[in-house]
């Protein structure tokens, strides 16, 4: 018998990786919506749009390695979207505080989806071993 819970869910909107990406978007679109003009908020504006998107790919997956592919471009994306930050720090688009806000974000979904790989790891080698 499998002690691991099963990492899938449909119902990816319970997910804590998938609501801190939410929480991340609404973030940028409300700070960056002023600044639409400037073509790093547009960018980053984009970019972020598809974070949650890719997370929910991820949950919706029952193909291991499929998973695994689109939350690792999920953690790409955080990667991204913190590089992006840092160059609307330097241009002073924003307050350098909110932007390092921002930044910790990212991190934290960074943090969970590289929790939940592992989470997605350790249940397919426990279903590997047991079948």
């Amino acid at each position: 018998m499998n002690d691991i819970e099963q990492p899938y869910d449909d119902n990816y909107w319970k997910i804590e990786a998938w609501k801190a990406a939410v929480r991340l978007t609404v973030d940028i679109d409300k700070i960056f919506s002023n600044f639409n003009e400037h073509y790093v908020s547009r960018d980053l504006m984009r970019i972020t749009l598809n974070l949650s998107s890719h997370i929910s790919l991820g949950f919706e997956e029952r193909n291991h390695s499929r998973s695994i592919y689109w939350l690792r471009k999920a953690k790409l994306l955080c990667t991204t979207i913190r590089s992006r930050l840092y160059l609307a720090k330097e241009m002073m688009v924003v307050n350098k505080n909110t932007i390092e806000k921002l930044i910790e974000q990212t991190r934290e979904v960074a943090t969970l989806l590289s929790k939940s790989m592992e989470i997605i790891k350790k249940y397919n080698d426990t279903t590997q071993k047991a079948g």
